[in-house]
């Protein structure tokens, strides 16, 4: 899967999306980590302060995640306890504005809903997050679901270099 690297997380951010909740949603994803399963469903009871814990639908496992200043935004203004946070069109409509929105901003990579939970772990690990701390907050069950991070973070690191021009000596 494509992930984003954080200055593509910008580009999208500054460019138009043709659903404003799509693109919040999204966004929030990139920050943390969520599901789309995990998002369609969050609702206010689970946004205390700064923080968000819920029980992720696919694993039933409880993550705590801390909300930063760009996700408490991109919430936008609080419900009542019962409403979701973001009111969510179906994976497959939500693809099709991801796909317009990719292209207006440039991007030239595949990216699905699943892809900003992928960039969400890519980019903690590049900024430094240890890979228990990156695991708990993607809350996987095991490290070794996690190592796939620090792989492609790995193969990042070889390919900007490969990318470095030959010396003529």
């Amino acid at each position: 899967k494509d992930v984003l690297d954080f200055e593509e997380i910008q580009a999208l951010a500054k460019t138009k999306c043709d659903h404003d909740i799509v693109k919040r949603s999204a966004l929030f994803c990139c920050m943390t980590g969520l599901r789309f399963c995990d998002i369609k469903e969050l609702k206010w009871k689970n946004i205390q302060k700064d923080v968000m814990r819920l029980t992720q639908v696919k694993t039933k496992k409880e993550v705590l995640v801390n909300l930063n200043a760009t996700s408490i935004t991109l919430m936008g203004k609080r419900g009542k306890p019962e409403e979701v946070v973001f009111k969510m069109p179906s994976v497959n409509t939500c693809q099709k504005f991801i796909n317009r929105w990719v292209k207006k901003a440039k991007i030239n990579k595949h990216i699905s809903w699943h892809c900003f939970r992928h960039s969400f772990g890519t980019n903690l690990i590049i900024f430094g997050a240890d890979v228990r701390s990156a695991s708990s907050l993607l809350g996987h069950s095991s490290l070794m679901e996690t190592q796939k991070y620090v792989r492609l973070v790995d193969s990042l690191k070889e390919d900007a270099v490969s990318r470095l021009p030959e010396l003529k000596l």
